[in-house]
């Protein structure tokens, strides 16, 4: 018997193989050259489809660790123009393709500065904001692409704008929304139940707030009605990502989970922070070297650019060496910040300019470099009651909380700037360790 059903069972193996073959041949009648040729020129088809555009929800930073963007984007006889919200009564237009590697992949092939300013490397930023300008292919629908940055390898998304949208309109929607978050703190909500205070920094585009224990730290981008996190909020169970901005309460709101608005009371106005300040910091000199005070003059911006943008002039005073630098203001914390910026001021100690690098220094004393470029820094706010500046480093992925600064000198090899390294260490003209507050003089 149990010959018999193996005999059976081989027959039919048999009769069904030509079926089996006749349905690869089927699935398999183009080379894989071909298929690839047929997703480019399919996926091009499907860029140039939506008249109106697209909208990309766009990441940078190695692990999503850089700002995020929201891009409008459209696509048509092999030019594509996008227009961002970092300059949003701009929109820049240059060529593109779909080409193939592993897979089809959408470059941006000539210069744009709405997208390759992202990835242009700086005095001391070699790899820029770490953005891309290269997307491969991960999966389409009518509607959404979902992409991934070549370089990078963060995903972001294409989503079609609806018929008779206006770019202008979209873009005046999210300046709107963004002019009138005159504060980065939130009181978050469950109902009527309170649940943590958080930020949600535009400077960035990240929220950071801690619930029942969980620390969240997120990337999101601007739409027309708020904004839309990469990673959602997770509260008693239930995910929470889009959250539409109710101007009127000056509030986020999603379902029953709110975000509202509320000033601290170190708040103050950009002009409170013009004048003098001497900032304290630990020891920077070898012992017996004459320590003099590290003083920071703030103005007010001297640029149209300097002005829309919340840069003030700034004067940093370093055993007696002055040096050129911009000090944000940050309008929705009503603080400044001291960030990693190039320095250009050629001397004989840093003759191709310096960066000044944020960096942690340890409680053993081991110094960590933040040596990527980013806006990851310190913010100083002010304590009415200690008459004081008071110091807070940002937290990052590499090296942990900023506490420090240090300014490494740059030279020239041949027509590179590269940092200054003598005796197998950095030349740092310029060094901040641990610092505390800001007082006025």
């Amino acid at each position: 018997m149990y010959k018999i059903c193996i005999y059976i069972l081989l027959a039919l193996v048999t009769l069904s193989a030509p079926s089996c073959l006749k349905d690869s041949k089927t699935i398999f009648d183009k080379s894989p050259a071909e298929r690839l040729d047929e997703a480019v020129r399919v996926n091009k088809e499907l860029l140039e489809s939506s008249s109106e555009g697209w909208i990309m929800h766009y990441y940078a930073g190695k692990d999503y660790s850089g700002p995020s963007y929201t891009l409008l984007m459209k696509f048509k006889d092999g030019k594509i123009t996008v227009l961002s919200e970092r300059v949003p009564d701009q929109a820049y237009t240059s060529d593109y393709d779909v080409v193939q590697d592993q897979g089809p992949v959408l470059t941006v092939n000539t210069y744009n500065e709405a997208l390759h300013f992202l990835a242009s490397a700086a005095l001391g930023y070699p790899d820029g904001i770490q953005g891309d300008y290269e997307f491969a292919f991960i999966s389409t629908s009518t509607d959404v692409i979902n992409l991934r940055g070549k370089k990078w390898k963060n995903n972001m998304t294409l989503t079609r704008m609806p018929k008779g949208s206006s770019w202008e309109e979209y873009m005046l929607a999210i300046v709107t929304i963004k002019d009138e978050l005159t504060s980065s703190s939130f009181s978050f909500k469950l109902g009527d139940k309170e649940l943590a205070e958080g930020t949600i920094n535009t400077t960035q585009n990240r929220l950071n707030v801690t619930i029942g224990g969980k620390e969240f730290d997120t990337p999101f981008n601007f739409t027309d009605k708020g904004i839309v996190l990469h990673s959602p909020l997770v509260v008693e169970g239930k995910e929470y990502s889009t959250f539409t901005w109710d101007s009127a309460a000056k509030k986020f709101v999603s379902g029953n989970l709110s975000a509202e608005l509320f000033r601290p009371n170190s708040y103050k106005t950009q002009d409170f922070w013009y004048g003098t300040w001497s900032i304290k910091h630990a020891a920077a000199t070898a012992p017996g070297v004459r320590r003099t005070p590290t003083l920071l003059q703030i103005e007010a911006p001297t640029s149209d650019n300097d002005k829309a943008k919340g840069l003030l002039k700034g004067t940093l005073t370093f055993q007696k060496k002055t040096y050129p630098i911009l000090v944000p203001y940050d309008k929705a914390k009503g603080a400044i910040r001291i960030i990693m910026q190039p320095i250009v001021k050629n001397t004989p100690e840093a003759p191709a300019g310096m960066v000044l690098y944020p960096a942690n220094i340890s409680e053993d004393g081991k110094t960590n470099i933040h040596q990527e470029q980013s806006e990851y820094g310190i913010t100083f706010a002010w304590d009415e009651d200690m008459g004081m500046a008071i110091a807070s480093g940002d937290k990052t992925p590499d090296v942990g909380i900023i506490n420090s600064f240090f300014g490494v000198a740059y030279e020239f090899q041949g027509n590179q700037r590269v940092p200054m390294v003598r005796e197998g260490k950095l030349v740092t003209p310029i060094v901040m360790p641990k610092i505390e507050h800001m007082t006025r003089k």
